[in-house]
């Protein structure tokens, strides 16, 4: 069990101002005078999160580290909790200080919203979507694909095996389950929602949905969330069925209320983005960025994700463009296996000590034989995000051989927290 406490006053911020953070491990032995003078003496000279102070009495003690506020989040002051190795977040501030980035609320043309199901205001409503026979559906989940023509499709209702024919202009791409859903690229994926009700046997549809009918805002609402890129908004790092962290599509379609989408952003821009938001540094930025929830489960609110870093397409030259769509091109259609396998297989044993090899066999019992084996596919994408980045050639493989132990350590501490 773990119980977060932020003691805040307000002042004005100044140049080296920072703030103490502390895990305590017990309360009745700890000496807050110890705790006032090493506070006191990591304020001292530049200020590193990296650097702590460390004490025991007995069966308690404390770990303490300052922060300067110029890297302290406004809408989220519980991200230095949010890993075990510090040394995260000094290579995050390295990754993210480069020209290359801007915010997501700053990307042109792009507006950044949740998908359906996102808020009360904006229905997932499940009777209208037809979901792919393959997908990891649910109870609720009632049509499936029967057929796909050129002018029309067939919904086959799943419980009673009735068919309904929908004409194709009145549905628009949909993505509902992403679990386990392994492939980057999701233009060939066959799913749908019905936005537009004007078809025969229309009533029928959404009796068997059992609903009375379509909800009045339901297109307008749904129309506007078309977009070529999805990424998570609330999502559990440490699911077997979590394969990637974003998805690109041509055509635009509907995304899943757990997930955020940019409608608005260009099909060419998603496509190149989407590697940034499956790479292994976003899983950094989503790492560091979170906020401390059941383990492996965080939620992401979107006046934090507007604020988070990506690389601006604006500043892409001739080169980025073409080294992101020669590496999407090689892996977009490739079966990705799940977030902490991917990392898993890029990690060698000797980067665990025997306590922590000891924690991934407890923790991913089915899966642990896969370390070492190696990911291609993970290192191209990372490789060429770095590329990007304007990061040297002879510095990927030091900052690879860092981030992916640390990443699967991080994840391992989140399962142990949920086991």
């Amino acid at each position: 069990m773990r119980e977060i406490l932020l003691v805040a006053e307000k002042r004005k911020d100044y140049e080296g101002a920072s703030t103490a953070y502390t895990i305590l491990n017990g309360l009745s032995k700890i000496d807050p005078a110890d705790l006032l003078v090493d506070t006191a003496e990591l304020a001292e000279g530049e200020v590193k999160s990296s650097e702590e102070r460390t004490r025991q009495y007995t069966s308690q003690g404390y770990v303490t580290r300052r922060f300067p506020t110029s890297e302290l989040e406004e809408h989220n002051l519980f991200s230095p909790f949010a890993v075990e190795n510090h040394e995260l977040f000094e290579l995050w501030y390295q990754i993210r200080d480069r020209d290359v980035f801007t915010r997501i609320d700053d990307l042109r043309d792009a507006w950044l919203t949740g998908g359906l199901g996102f808020s009360s205001t904006v229905p997932d409503h499940k009777p209208a979507l037809i979901n792919n026979s393959d997908a990891n559906l649910r109870q609720n989940d009632v049509w499936i694909l029967d057929e796909l023509e050129e002018d029309y499709l067939s919904a086959e209702h799943r419980f009673i095996g009735e068919k309904i024919q929908i004409p194709k202009k009145a549905v628009v791409p949909d993505f509902h389950r992403f679990s386990y859903r392994s492939k980057l690229d999701l233009s060939k994926l066959e799913e749908f929602a019905v936005l537009y009700d004007d078809f025969e046997n229309s009533d029928r549809f959404w009796e068997l949905g059992e609903v009375e009918g379509q909800e009045e805002t339901w297109p307008r609402l749904a129309e506007k969330r078309l977009s070529h890129l999805g990424f998570m908004r609330r999502v559990d790092l440490t699911a077997s069925g979590l394969r990637h962290l974003g998805y690109y599509s041509e055509p635009g379609r509907l995304y899943h209320g757990m997930m955020f989408c940019l409608p608005g952003l260009s099909a060419d821009d998603a496509r190149r983005l989407s590697l940034w938001f499956d790479s292994s540094l976003n899983l950094l930025q989503m790492l560091v960025s979170r906020i401390p929830s059941r383990g492996g489960w965080t939620e992401y609110h979107r006046n934090t994700v507007a604020s988070f870093y990506v690389p601006d397409p604006l500043g892409f030259t001739d080169g980025d463009e073409n080294k992101l769509d020669a590496t999407f091109e090689e892996v977009a259609n490739v079966d990705f296996p799940s977030i902490v396998e991917q990392l898993m297989m890029n990690t060698s044993r000797d980067r665990l000590s025997d306590e922590e090899y000891a924690e991934l066999k407890e923790s991913f019992p089915d899966k642990y034989e896969v370390l070492g084996d190696g990911f291609e596919a993970r290192i191209k994408i990372d490789r060429s995000v770095l590329t990007v980045l304007g990061v040297n050639e002879d510095r990927h493989d030091q900052i690879l051989d860092l981030l992916y132990p640390e990443l699967l350590k991080e994840i391992i501490s989140l399962k142990k927290m949920m086991d």
